[in-house]
């Protein structure tokens, strides 16, 4: 049903959807979101521009819009490889007080076997540059490994996002297996239009 409520929704129809959300673009905007959606074998897309451009607020609207879960994993400086799979929380039933579960990544993946999942990684621009090549074969395949335990994603059903903002130069190779959409600041004559409409009510 997901895929067919995609495949139905032309790019007109799509930039309303966005709009009755919260999340005002233009329409030339809204036509490279939409392609990127189609992309295929896997929907895969950075989106790159200053901070409050919106682009963390596209994929959580775009969760709205298809009516699926937003996993979202938030980047910081010197993030370990193994943070993108495995959370660390209290357990007060374990010896060391901790135990391990699967993070936002491994989730999404298996989420996406019955139904589609968007994940986000938010500011992948903070982590050290030898991420990005922990993720091209994911990228794709859809496929990844964790201490030995293979884990396949449903590349029809996982849309991944990353989020940048500039801090840092994204690898050639990952940049080859994404569609990279520039996010700008709405144009002046969009937010006075919005505004009188608004306020004409």
């Amino acid at each position: 049903k997901q895929e067919e409520r995609m495949s139905e929704m032309n790019v007109q129809k799509f930039h309303k959807a966005l709009s009755k959300q919260g999340y005002l673009c233009t329409q030339e905007f809204t036509d490279k979101v939409y392609c990127a959606l189609n992309k295929k074998p896997m929907s895969i897309t950075m989106l790159i521009g200053q901070a409050g451009t919106g682009k963390s607020f596209l994929p959580e609207t775009l969760g709205d819009v298809l009516k699926c879960n937003v996993y979202v994993k938030q980047a910081y400086q010197g993030m370990d490889w193994d943070e993108f799979v495995r959370k660390h929380v209290p357990d007060e039933n374990t010896k060391s007080g901790i135990k391990s579960i699967d993070a936002e990544l491994l989730r999404a993946v298996q989420e996406s076997q019955e139904s589609k999942v968007i994940l986000l990684l938010d500011e992948w621009d903070k982590t050290r540059i030898s991420s990005d090549s922990y993720f091209l074969d994911f990228l794709q395949t859809g496929r990844i490994s964790v201490s030995g335990q293979k884990y396949q994603a449903n590349l029809d059903n996982l849309i991944i996002f990353f989020t940048s903002n500039n801090e840092r130069d994204i690898s050639e190779p990952l940049l080859r297996r994404v569609k990279v959409i520039e996010v700008e600041h709405l144009p002046v004559n969009l937010v006075a239009n919005v505004l009188k409409k608004r306020y004409e009510k």
